[in-house]
């Protein structure tokens, strides 16, 4: 792994597929999501090149190689904390992600650059297009010429706010407290990964998703065949209790909410990023329910707002598209840039 450091002495660690055999080609920079990091995306780097594409994935803080969050930043993101320090301390992260991005593009010399946030890292995708305003005029104005999309992935609802309706007697797996921790981590795991035959996803009815794993789905779920090794290649399980948890606290969702809606939908933010770069939300239609539920949100956000994303729907696809459906994934990320 390479490393770029940005202000306050944060240093990032981040693979990189390398350059394609083609000169006019589109780098795409992907944040990793809860648990997974970039581990996740090797077979998605490995075949980057052969498709005429460059992937870079840095692992963000609390992930193998990247600084940790300081004593100070862990207990400001813990509930109790207050809304003013949470919400800072937030709005930091995404400024030290904007500099990797700034940073990165100047030391390999990147023309055209989709930057894309998966899972979880939607919540610093849409933190990182935020700090726009916090940047020197110079740095916006390398970012404006060089950044051709901000795409949220398979966002996930805990981490914008978004409080799904009664589920009955389901959870989410992860935060089944009538689990055991470790018995948490294997149903996760399976749940996340899996196929979801959801019947009518353009009703936007929340009663059309299919909330746990059904028998004979459509595909294996991810992974299934997995070696311990190469599971343990793509995660850090420690990272949760150390600060990425926390972030997506139900006492913050009123907040996190808020903070899509007025960095994703504010006029003024998006002409700051200038008119090359498309807001943009890419889904596996076989995703979780999690995903479903947010991009209904944020898509009627959009509307509401008058300033609609461009959404991008990868047929068949569930949550692990950099594993299953590679080349289908490139090319929904491709035509968020295009024009």
């Amino acid at each position: 792994m390479q490393t770029i450091e940005v202000s306050d002495d944060i240093v990032f660690a981040y693979t990189d597929s390398g350059l394609p055999p083609k000169d006019d080609y589109l780098t795409v920079i992907v944040l990793h999501g809860h648990t997974f990091h970039s581990g996740t995306f090797r077979r998605m780097t490995d075949a980057a090149r052969g498709l005429g594409y460059r992937l870079i994935v840095p692992n963000r803080r609390l992930y193998p190689g990247s600084t940790p969050y300081t004593p100070t930043e862990i207990a400001a993101l813990q509930p109790g904390t207050s809304l003013e320090i949470y919400t800072h301390t937030l709005e930091q992260q995404g400024l030290y992600l904007l500099e990797f991005v700034d940073g990165v593009t100047q030391v390999h010399g990147l023309e055209n650059v989709a930057v894309a946030g998966w899972s979880s890292g939607a919540l610093f995708l849409t933190l990182i297009a935020g700090a726009i305003a916090q940047v020197p005029e110079e740095v916006r104005s390398r970012l404006k010429v060089h950044v051709r999309a901000l795409i949220l992935w398979d966002p996930a609802s805990v981490m914008h706010g978004f409080a799904m309706p009664s589920t009955g007697d389901w959870q989410t797996p992860l935060f089944d407290e009538r689990l055991s921790p470790a018995a948490r981590i294997h149903t996760f795991t399976e749940w996340v990964t899996g196929y979801f035959p959801h019947p009518a996803l353009e009703s936007r009815r929340f009663e059309s998703i299919i909330l746990a794993p059904v028998p004979n789905p459509p595909r294996v779920r991810t992974m299934k065949d997995a070696t311990p090794e190469e599971f343990a290649g793509m995660v850090d399980l420690s990272a949760a209790d150390r600060g990425d948890s926390s972030v997506g606290d139900e006492t913050f969702w009123p907040t996190t909410r808020a903070l899509t809606q007025r960095i994703l939908f504010r006029k003024e933010v998006r002409n700051l990023w200038g008119a090359r770069a498309s807001f943009a939300m890419i889904y596996g239609e076989a995703s979780v329910v999690n995903v479903i539920w947010a991009v209904w949100q944020i898509e009627a956000m959009g509307e509401k707002s008058g300033m609609p994303m461009k959404v991008k729907k990868i047929p068949g696809a569930n949550h692990f598209p950099m594993i299953d459906d590679i080349l289908s994934l490139f090319e929904a990320i491709n035509s968020c840039v295009e024009d």
